[in-house]
């Protein structure tokens, strides 16, 4: 622990788990859901999803007027059936034999391998936010807040765009390091954002309690101001702030375009005080919401909050029931967390119940480039429902895999929204069983509907072994380079004793993937893992 004067980051770490290798499949939430290869399994046959659990309630009010201590993160708990020392990490088969020689003995030479598999909304891009927020700090980087899937939304990949209307369906390989494993990469592309935006109605519910005193009330503000900086004419803002009461702000004002000076002001009158009452100002909100309700209109409430509250199955099914209307496009709910002391737990529940993005702003120049610069990937949707079909050769073996869900099963797959200007990014790692012949063929087809029609599309794309190892690989080496930062920064917290040499190997990995130094983000990335790493041994 760090103490600098009467300054004593709290790290209040409930879980030790967001496990990214097949042998202990990790829900929305990072909880350990099950144990692979043995029944229930992942890969084919198994006919198991990897996720899709629901966390348990937000922690406590930390009481009235009460600020948190910076650094602080509330991760969610535990899935009682994961091993107590998080092991599901470690590559051990169900009695102690050779993992991959497990993988390979539940396949069925007869049939193809066929997967489905899904990420998280491309939009929920917290958890990378949250690690870089505590390595800056000097913090240590709790396992349980790593969501690899969400460092693969978070960071931007250089696929083209689609067609409009449609998705683009890109494969890439490469033969790994180790023999007979394939490092594997699909993406799920949208189209490019349409411009103008739509019309929208957003509704702000606002946290104004004690704990977002300082730092989370400047990025609040700035938050407000980066959404009324891109609003037009016409669209319509909502304002209701909670603390142990709620007031309106705003209701119904139709703006007059950027920058609105109503909506401004309201931002510039936000100060914390009091305690929570995230109930009320949920109810409250979203009374307005639907008053307001436009089916023309792109519809969120947009709720900002260092999250130390509880969220109630009210709560929870106040938010779920208004995401689905009927067959309209429902009103979706934006969780916006800031600040240095934050509940993991709550933004999870609320995001995932309102089909929403879930984002972490750790300064206002954040809010800017999270709600302005990304605007569509935070706000809009480009296709619903999207799910990944992916058939291989019958030899093929899942070994790992960074999105949320993979089953042979489609009905164990919940399929996830997808943003415009974005892609779903799957990396995953296959065991070749047998020799195979590169003539093969390796097939991906997405599934999903247009967002307000909900009309019933597909796109493919199909390829044999030898031109996928022949390709491109550009986006599959900045792939595997996040997914070994994550997955670093995961096992240092779990493994101290081993943690330097894993972030080293993700420090070359990520160097690799940046020979021209040429990559903003990748350069970051290890700038951040050389911070990390001089806190261990």
């Amino acid at each position: 622990m760090r103490t600098l004067g009467l300054f004593v980051p709290l790290v209040a770490v409930l879980a030790l788990s967001s496990v990214n290798s097949l042998d202990a499949p990790a829900d929305k939430h990072g909880t350990q859901t099950g144990v692979f290869p043995g029944p229930p399994g992942a890969t084919v046959g198994a006919g198991t999803t990897t996720g899709g659990g629901q966390g348990g309630p937000g922690s406590g009010d930390p009481g009235q007027g009460a600020s948190r201590p910076p650094g602080g993160v509330i991760v969610p708990p535990r899935d009682g059936g994961a091993p107590a020392d998080g092991g599901g990490a470690s590559d051990a088969g169900i009695d102690g034999s050779d993992p991959d020689a497990d993988r390979c003995a539940a396949l069925d030479p007869t049939k193809a391998v066929v997967l489905y598999q899904s990420a998280d909304d491309s939009n929920s891009m917290a958890s990378p936010a949250i690690a870089r927020r505590l390595i800056r700090l000097g913090l240590p980087v709790p396992a349980g807040i790593i969501r690899t899937y969400e460092f693969m939304n978070y960071y931007r990949f250089g696929y083209e765009p689609a067609q409009a209307g449609r998705v683009r369906v890109v494969p890439e390989m490469r033969a790994g390091k180790v023999e007979g494993e394939y490092s594997f990469q699909v993406a799920v592309q949208s189209e490019r954002a349409a411009l103008p935006h739509r019309p929208m109605n957003i509704t702000f519910v606002l946290d104004t309690s004690g704990s977002m005193e300082g730092l989370p009330m400047q990025i609040e503000i700035a938050s407000v101001k980066a959404l009324a900086g891109v609003m037009q004419e016409g669209d319509k803002v909502s304002m209701v702030t909670w603390n142990t009461t709620n007031r309106v702000a705003l209701d119904g004002h139709v703006v007059t375009g950027p920058n609105d000076p109503a909506v401004v002001a309201a931002a510039d009158t936000l100060n914390a005080h009091g305690g929570t009452d995230l109930s009320g100002g949920l109810s409250v909100g979203y009374d307005i919401a639907h008053r307001n309700y436009d089916a023309m209109r792109l519809n969120r409430v947009v709720l900002v909050s260092d999250g130390m509250a509880n969220v109630g199955v009210t709560d929870e099914n106040i938010i779920a029931q208004a995401s689905h209307m009927q067959d309209q496009e429902g009103i979706y709910l934006v969780g916006v967390s800031v600040g240095d002391g934050i509940n993991d737990i709550l933004m999870n529940i609320v995001t995932d119940k309102g089909r929403g993005a879930y984002v972490y702003l750790d300064s206002p120049d954040e809010a800017t480039r999270m709600l302005v610069n990304r605007f569509d990937e935070t706000m809009e949707v480009a296709a619903r429902g999207v799910r990944l079909e992916l058939t291989l050769p019958w030899y093929l073996a899942l070994k790992t895999f960074s999105g949320e869900q993979s089953s042979s099963n489609p009905n164990e797959v919940d399929p996830q929204h997808l943003s415009p200007d974005d892609a779903m990014v799957f990396n995953e790692t296959f065991v070749s069983c047998a020799s195979f012949n590169d003539a093969d063929t390796i097939s991906v087809k997405a599934t999903y509907e247009t967002p307000l029609t909900h009309e019933a599309r597909e796109d493919s794309a199909s390829t044999t072994i030898a031109d996928l190892l022949a390709g491109r690989d550009t986006e599959l080496r900045k792939g595997n380079a996040i997914v070994a930062y994550a997955e670093a920064l995961r096992d240092a917290d779990l493994d101290r004793a081993s943690a330097g040499a894993k972030l080293d190997l993700a420090l070359t990995k990520v160097l690799e993937a940046n020979a021209s130094n040429s990559d903003a983000e990748l350069a970051e990335i290890a700038d951040l893992i050389r911070q990390y790493r001089r806190t261990f041994p």
